[in-house]
Protein backbone atom coordinates (compact mmCIF):
# COMPACT_ATOMS: atom_id res chain seq x y z
CA UNK A 1 0.00 0.00 0.00
CA UNK A 2 2.79 2.35 0.46
CA UNK A 3 4.22 1.46 -2.39
CA UNK A 4 1.30 2.60 -4.51
CA UNK A 5 0.66 5.79 -2.45
CA UNK A 6 4.66 7.02 -2.85
CA UNK A 7 4.66 5.90 -6.41
CA UNK A 8 5.69 9.65 -6.91
CA UNK A 9 5.88 12.94 -5.20
CA UNK A 10 2.34 14.36 -3.99
CA UNK A 11 2.92 18.18 -3.05
CA UNK A 12 -0.24 19.74 -1.76
CA UNK A 13 -2.59 20.44 -4.61
CA UNK A 14 -0.93 18.54 -6.69
CA UNK A 15 -1.53 15.22 -9.26
CA UNK A 16 0.21 13.29 -7.31
CA UNK A 17 -1.87 13.92 -4.27
CA UNK A 18 -4.76 13.67 -5.99
CA UNK A 19 -4.05 10.38 -7.37
CA UNK A 20 -3.15 9.39 -4.20
CA UNK A 21 -6.48 10.26 -2.66
CA UNK A 22 -8.65 8.74 -5.08
CA UNK A 23 -6.88 5.32 -4.10
CA UNK A 24 -7.83 6.37 -0.67
CA UNK A 25 -11.77 7.11 -1.26
CA UNK A 26 -11.71 3.46 -3.22
CA UNK A 27 -10.13 1.86 -0.41
CA UNK A 28 -11.99 3.53 2.33
CA UNK A 29 -15.58 3.01 0.16
CA UNK A 30 -14.85 -0.66 -0.11
CA UNK A 31 -15.08 -1.06 3.74
CA UNK A 32 -18.10 0.56 3.97
CA UNK A 33 -17.30 4.06 4.81
CA UNK A 34 -19.46 7.42 3.85
CA UNK A 35 -16.55 8.94 2.23
CA UNK A 36 -16.44 12.86 1.35
CA UNK A 37 -14.15 15.36 0.40
CA UNK A 38 -13.77 18.87 2.44
CA UNK A 39 -12.35 22.03 0.38
CA UNK A 40 -10.34 24.65 2.28
CA UNK A 41 -9.11 27.45 1.47
CA UNK A 42 -5.67 28.52 2.90
CA UNK A 43 -1.95 31.13 2.72
CA UNK A 44 1.09 28.88 1.14
CA UNK A 45 3.07 31.88 2.64
CA UNK A 46 3.81 30.16 6.17
CA UNK A 47 4.70 26.48 4.99
CA UNK A 48 6.79 28.16 2.91
CA UNK A 49 8.86 30.85 4.62
CA UNK A 50 7.70 31.06 8.32
CA UNK A 51 10.99 29.12 9.20
CA UNK A 52 13.52 30.53 7.20
CA UNK A 53 11.74 34.27 7.85
CA UNK A 54 11.80 32.96 11.23
CA UNK A 55 15.52 32.03 11.42
CA UNK A 56 16.34 35.06 9.92
CA UNK A 57 14.50 37.62 12.31
CA UNK A 58 16.16 36.16 15.32
CA UNK A 59 19.42 36.49 13.81
CA UNK A 60 18.41 39.99 12.74
CA UNK A 61 17.65 40.63 16.27
CA UNK A 62 21.18 39.20 18.00
CA UNK A 63 22.69 41.43 15.10
CA UNK A 64 21.47 44.47 15.75
CA UNK A 65 21.45 44.07 19.51
CA UNK A 66 25.35 43.14 18.76
CA UNK A 67 25.69 46.20 16.84
CA UNK A 68 24.27 48.37 19.37
CA UNK A 69 25.36 46.82 22.55
CA UNK A 70 29.28 46.81 21.22
CA UNK A 71 29.20 50.38 20.43
CA UNK A 72 27.85 50.80 24.53
CA UNK A 73 24.67 50.90 24.36
CA UNK A 74 23.94 47.89 26.92
CA UNK A 75 20.33 49.08 27.67
CA UNK A 76 19.17 49.68 23.55
CA UNK A 77 20.56 46.30 23.20
CA UNK A 78 18.41 44.66 25.87
CA UNK A 79 15.35 46.60 24.72
CA UNK A 80 15.72 45.14 20.81
CA UNK A 81 16.00 42.06 22.26
CA UNK A 82 13.24 41.83 24.11
CA UNK A 83 10.41 44.20 22.33
CA UNK A 84 11.58 42.46 18.85
CA UNK A 85 11.60 38.76 20.57
CA UNK A 86 8.25 39.24 22.35
CA UNK A 87 6.74 40.82 18.70
CA UNK A 88 8.17 38.11 16.62
CA UNK A 89 6.70 34.89 19.24
CA UNK A 90 3.03 37.32 18.79
CA UNK A 91 3.50 37.06 14.84
CA UNK A 92 4.84 33.82 14.81
CA UNK A 93 1.83 32.40 17.03
CA UNK A 94 -0.86 34.13 15.09
CA UNK A 95 0.47 33.14 11.81
CA UNK A 96 0.86 29.36 13.04
CA UNK A 97 -2.43 29.40 14.08
CA UNK A 98 -5.18 31.96 12.36
CA UNK A 99 -2.81 33.37 9.54
CA UNK A 100 -2.54 30.09 7.68
CA UNK A 101 -6.17 29.95 7.08
CA UNK A 102 -6.81 33.77 7.03
CA UNK A 103 -3.27 35.71 5.22
CA UNK A 104 -4.50 37.01 1.57
CA UNK A 105 -0.95 36.24 0.11
CA UNK A 106 0.06 32.85 -1.92
CA UNK A 107 -3.59 31.85 -1.37
CA UNK A 108 -4.49 27.17 -2.48
CA UNK A 109 -7.22 25.17 -2.42
CA UNK A 110 -6.65 22.05 -0.66
CA UNK A 111 -8.62 19.06 -0.10
CA UNK A 112 -9.37 16.93 3.09
CA UNK A 113 -10.20 13.45 2.59
CA UNK A 114 -13.16 12.16 5.48
CA UNK A 115 -14.96 9.11 5.78
CA UNK A 116 -16.69 7.66 8.92
CA UNK A 117 -18.61 4.96 10.27
CA UNK A 118 -21.30 5.16 12.63
CA UNK A 119 -23.31 8.30 13.63
CA UNK A 120 -21.13 11.21 13.77
CA UNK A 121 -21.74 11.46 17.91
CA UNK A 122 -21.21 7.89 18.18
CA UNK A 123 -17.54 8.08 16.89
CA UNK A 124 -15.21 7.05 19.71
CA UNK A 125 -11.77 8.35 18.01
CA UNK A 126 -10.76 9.43 14.73
CA UNK A 127 -7.61 8.65 12.66
CA UNK A 128 -5.33 11.22 11.15
CA UNK A 129 -2.85 11.65 8.90
CA UNK A 130 -2.14 13.38 6.25
CA UNK A 131 -1.30 12.36 2.49
CA UNK A 132 1.00 15.37 1.10
CA UNK A 133 4.70 15.17 0.85
CA UNK A 134 7.48 17.88 0.46
CA UNK A 135 11.34 18.10 -0.11
CA UNK A 136 13.75 20.28 1.75
CA UNK A 137 17.96 20.85 1.45
CA UNK A 138 18.01 20.37 5.12
CA UNK A 139 16.77 16.94 6.64
CA UNK A 140 14.18 17.69 9.16
CA UNK A 141 16.91 16.39 12.06
CA UNK A 142 19.06 19.06 11.39
CA UNK A 143 16.23 21.59 10.64
CA UNK A 144 15.37 20.81 14.36
CA UNK A 145 18.74 21.08 16.10
CA UNK A 146 19.44 24.67 14.08
CA UNK A 147 15.44 25.99 15.93
CA UNK A 148 17.05 24.77 19.42
CA UNK A 149 20.59 25.27 19.13
CA UNK A 150 19.57 29.27 17.57
CA UNK A 151 16.71 29.75 20.48
CA UNK A 152 19.62 29.25 22.82
CA UNK A 153 21.77 31.69 21.06
CA UNK A 154 19.19 34.00 21.41
CA UNK A 155 18.83 33.69 25.27
CA UNK A 156 22.33 33.70 25.83
CA UNK A 157 22.21 37.34 23.85
CA UNK A 158 19.67 38.25 26.22
CA UNK A 159 21.69 37.03 29.04
CA UNK A 160 24.65 38.98 27.96
CA UNK A 161 22.86 42.45 27.38
CA UNK A 162 21.73 42.00 31.02
CA UNK A 163 25.01 41.76 32.27
CA UNK A 164 26.22 44.31 30.46
CA UNK A 165 23.42 46.56 31.41
CA UNK A 166 24.17 45.57 34.89
CA UNK A 167 27.81 46.19 34.57
CA UNK A 168 29.06 42.90 34.52
CA UNK A 169 30.78 42.09 31.02
CA UNK A 170 32.06 45.06 28.87
CA UNK A 171 30.15 44.44 25.36
CA UNK A 172 33.01 42.93 23.58
CA UNK A 173 31.95 39.44 23.46
CA UNK A 174 29.12 40.83 21.04
CA UNK A 175 30.61 39.72 17.39
CA UNK A 176 31.25 36.71 18.85
CA UNK A 177 27.37 36.24 19.68
CA UNK A 178 26.17 37.13 16.27
CA UNK A 179 28.53 34.53 14.58
CA UNK A 180 27.59 31.99 16.79
CA UNK A 181 23.16 32.87 16.27
CA UNK A 182 24.28 33.05 12.07
CA UNK A 183 25.94 29.55 12.30
CA UNK A 184 23.05 27.96 14.28
CA UNK A 185 20.33 30.02 12.11
CA UNK A 186 21.59 29.22 8.47
CA UNK A 187 20.01 25.54 8.63
CA UNK A 188 16.74 26.96 9.07
CA UNK A 189 17.21 29.51 6.29
CA UNK A 190 17.99 27.09 4.08
CA UNK A 191 14.64 24.93 5.03
CA UNK A 192 12.78 25.74 1.80
CA UNK A 193 9.90 23.73 0.20
CA UNK A 194 10.40 21.99 -2.79
CA UNK A 195 8.90 18.29 -4.19
CA UNK A 196 11.24 16.00 -5.04
CA UNK A 197 10.39 13.84 -2.68
CA UNK A 198 8.22 10.92 -2.85
CA UNK A 199 7.28 10.88 0.75
CA UNK A 200 7.27 7.09 1.70
CA UNK A 201 7.62 7.65 4.85
CA UNK A 202 6.65 11.00 5.52
CA UNK A 203 3.83 10.66 5.11
CA UNK A 204 2.23 7.26 2.97
CA UNK A 205 3.63 4.71 5.77
CA UNK A 206 1.21 6.54 8.42
CA UNK A 207 -1.74 7.16 5.74
CA UNK A 208 -1.19 3.38 4.69
CA UNK A 209 -1.32 2.01 8.41
CA UNK A 210 -4.84 4.42 9.14
CA UNK A 211 -7.05 2.71 5.85
CA UNK A 212 -4.74 -1.11 7.43
CA UNK A 213 -6.01 -0.12 10.99
CA UNK A 214 -9.28 0.65 9.52
CA UNK A 215 -9.87 -2.59 8.01
CA UNK A 216 -8.78 -4.43 10.74
CA UNK A 217 -11.70 -2.88 13.17
CA UNK A 218 -14.24 -4.93 11.07
CA UNK A 219 -17.66 -3.41 9.53
CA UNK A 220 -19.33 -3.05 13.16
CA UNK A 221 -16.75 -0.41 14.96
CA UNK A 222 -17.70 3.40 14.07
CA UNK A 223 -14.25 5.26 13.62
CA UNK A 224 -13.98 8.72 11.92
CA UNK A 225 -11.58 8.80 9.47
CA UNK A 226 -9.37 12.50 8.36
CA UNK A 227 -6.33 12.29 5.53
CA UNK A 228 -5.53 15.82 5.50
CA UNK A 229 -3.58 17.94 2.75
CA UNK A 230 -0.90 20.67 3.23
CA UNK A 231 0.33 19.87 6.47
CA UNK A 232 3.52 20.19 5.30
CA UNK A 233 2.71 24.31 4.57
CA UNK A 234 1.54 24.62 8.03
CA UNK A 235 -0.46 22.48 8.89
CA UNK A 236 -3.46 23.90 6.97
CA UNK A 237 -5.62 21.26 6.61
CA UNK A 238 -5.32 19.77 10.38
CA UNK A 239 -6.31 23.34 11.17
CA UNK A 240 -9.14 23.98 8.53
CA UNK A 241 -10.68 20.22 9.83
CA UNK A 242 -10.68 21.27 13.99
CA UNK A 243 -11.85 24.87 12.51
CA UNK A 244 -14.60 23.39 11.15
CA UNK A 245 -16.12 21.33 14.17
CA UNK A 246 -15.69 24.10 17.01
CA UNK A 247 -18.75 23.59 17.97
CA UNK A 248 -18.58 19.76 18.45
CA UNK A 249 -17.99 17.72 21.39
CA UNK A 250 -14.08 17.05 21.44
CA UNK A 251 -13.54 13.30 20.21
CA UNK A 252 -9.63 11.34 20.60
CA UNK A 253 -7.61 11.85 17.95
CA UNK A 254 -5.14 9.60 17.11
CA UNK A 255 -2.49 11.05 14.21
CA UNK A 256 -0.46 8.99 12.69
CA UNK A 257 3.04 10.60 11.00
CA UNK A 258 5.96 8.75 9.88
CA UNK A 259 6.43 4.92 10.39
CA UNK A 260 9.47 3.25 9.67
CA UNK A 261 10.18 -0.37 9.82
CA UNK A 262 12.85 -0.17 13.22
CA UNK A 263 12.90 2.11 16.33
CA UNK A 264 10.24 2.93 18.95
CA UNK A 265 6.61 3.23 18.83
CA UNK A 266 6.42 6.78 20.04
CA UNK A 267 3.52 8.70 21.07
CA UNK A 268 3.93 12.36 21.19
CA UNK A 269 1.76 15.43 22.28
CA UNK A 270 2.01 19.39 22.57
CA UNK A 271 0.51 21.83 24.98
CA UNK A 272 -1.24 19.63 27.71
CA UNK A 273 -0.20 15.53 28.22
CA UNK A 274 -2.86 14.11 26.96
CA UNK A 275 -3.47 11.32 30.09
CA UNK A 276 -6.75 9.80 28.74
CA UNK A 277 -5.23 9.02 25.64
CA UNK A 278 -1.98 7.75 26.86
CA UNK A 279 -3.79 5.41 29.73
CA UNK A 280 -6.16 3.99 26.27
CA UNK A 281 -2.50 3.65 24.08
CA UNK A 282 -1.13 1.69 26.98
CA UNK A 283 -3.94 -1.20 27.48
CA UNK A 284 -3.97 -1.02 23.25
CA UNK A 285 -0.17 -1.64 23.33
CA UNK A 286 -0.85 -4.46 25.77
CA UNK A 287 -3.01 -6.27 23.98
CA UNK A 288 -1.20 -6.38 20.76
CA UNK A 289 2.28 -6.37 22.43
CA UNK A 290 4.07 -2.81 21.28
CA UNK A 291 6.47 -1.02 23.35
CA UNK A 292 5.47 2.52 23.57
CA UNK A 293 7.57 5.44 24.27
CA UNK A 294 6.00 8.44 25.49
CA UNK A 295 7.27 12.17 25.29
CA UNK A 296 6.43 16.13 24.46
CA UNK A 297 6.95 16.83 20.58
CA UNK A 298 10.71 17.53 19.77
CA UNK A 299 11.00 21.48 19.22
CA UNK A 300 11.02 22.44 15.32
CA UNK A 301 8.89 19.32 14.36
CA UNK A 302 5.59 20.28 13.49
CA UNK A 303 2.60 17.09 12.83
CA UNK A 304 -1.26 17.88 12.06
CA UNK A 305 -1.60 16.95 16.30
CA UNK A 306 -0.12 20.28 17.35
CA UNK A 307 -3.32 21.44 15.11
CA UNK A 308 -5.93 19.75 16.59
CA UNK A 309 -4.31 20.11 19.94
CA UNK A 310 -4.95 23.71 19.52
CA UNK A 311 -8.44 23.43 18.79
CA UNK A 312 -9.06 21.85 22.50
CA UNK A 313 -9.31 18.20 21.22
CA UNK A 314 -7.41 15.47 23.02
CA UNK A 315 -4.63 14.07 20.23
CA UNK A 316 -1.36 12.11 20.27
CA UNK A 317 0.50 11.66 17.24
CA UNK A 318 1.86 8.19 16.98
CA UNK A 319 5.51 7.47 14.97
CA UNK A 320 7.97 5.10 14.82
CA UNK A 321 11.72 5.29 13.56
CA UNK A 322 15.27 6.42 14.32
CA UNK A 323 17.74 9.13 13.97
CA UNK A 324 18.71 7.84 10.45
CA UNK A 325 14.53 8.30 9.95
CA UNK A 326 14.82 11.64 10.83
CA UNK A 327 17.85 12.45 8.20
CA UNK A 328 15.91 10.65 5.65
CA UNK A 329 12.42 12.82 5.99
CA UNK A 330 11.87 15.64 3.06
CA UNK A 331 15.01 14.25 1.22
CA UNK A 332 14.84 12.53 -2.07
CA UNK A 333 15.88 9.22 -0.01
CA UNK A 334 12.58 8.53 1.54
CA UNK A 335 11.37 6.25 -1.17
CA UNK A 336 9.13 2.94 -0.78
CA UNK A 337 12.18 1.11 -1.61
CA UNK A 338 13.69 1.36 1.59
CA UNK A 339 10.71 0.43 3.71
CA UNK A 340 9.12 -3.05 4.03
CA UNK A 341 5.77 -2.06 5.96
CA UNK A 342 6.74 -3.80 9.41
CA UNK A 343 6.12 -0.73 11.13
CA UNK A 344 2.92 0.36 9.21
CA UNK A 345 1.47 -3.01 9.62
CA UNK A 346 2.32 -3.45 13.83
CA UNK A 347 0.91 0.65 13.57
CA UNK A 348 -2.01 -0.31 12.45
CA UNK A 349 -2.55 -3.34 14.55
CA UNK A 350 -2.07 -0.94 17.58
CA UNK A 351 -4.42 2.15 16.13
CA UNK A 352 -7.42 -0.70 15.86
CA UNK A 353 -6.71 -2.06 19.22
CA UNK A 354 -6.55 1.67 21.05
CA UNK A 355 -9.83 2.23 18.84
CA UNK A 356 -11.20 -0.65 19.84
CA UNK A 357 -10.39 0.29 23.75
CA UNK A 358 -12.04 3.41 23.13
CA UNK A 359 -15.30 1.95 21.93
CA UNK A 360 -15.47 -0.47 25.00
CA UNK A 361 -14.59 -3.53 22.58
CA UNK A 362 -12.61 -6.12 23.59
CA UNK A 363 -11.35 -7.71 20.13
Amino acid sequence: MVAELAREPRAAGGEGEAAARDSCARWLRSLGFQVSEERFTYSALPGRWATPAAAAAMLGLVMLSGHVGYRGYAGAALAVLLAGGLFAAACGVWVARRGVLVLPFMRREGVNLIASRGAAGELPCWFMAHLDSKSQPVPIAVRAVSIVLLSVAFLLSVVYAAAQVAGAVDGSLWPYLAILAGVCALPAMLSTVGNRSQGALDNASGVAAVLMAAEALGEERSVGICITSAEELGLAGSRAWISARAADAPRVVLNVDSLDDSGDTVLMWSRRKPEAIMEACGRGALSCGARLVRRRLIPGILTDGVAVADGGWPVVTVSRGTLRTLLRIHSERDSPELLSGTGVAETAELLAAVADTLSGGST
